[in-house]
């Protein structure tokens, strides 16, 4: 029979540690799948912009993208 924990941690030149609720509770031969998880490294190129073009400053971004919404319906309705 088996049973599954997930947990994460950091491993540490090799070693992967095991959380301290889970020590003592677990047999000395143990099944372990590592998932990598990928590091985001730089922020997409547009988030860079963010607050940087003074055109857009004083829009409110949620109200102007209900207000297209709004216009997208009208015309579909209109045809």
């Amino acid at each position: 029979m088996s049973k599954t924990i997930e947990f994460i941690t950091t491993i540490h030149q090799g070693v992967i540690v095991i959380p301290q609720e889970y020590q003592g509770k677990l047999e000395e031969v143990q099944e372990v799948q590592v998932i990598f998880k990928t590091k985001i490294t730089s922020p997409h190129p547009i988030n860079q912009l963010k607050g940087k073009v003074t055109a857009f400053k004083n829009i409110n971004s949620v109200a102007w993208q209900q207000q297209m919404r709004k216009e997208w319906d009208e015309t579909r309705l209109s045809h």
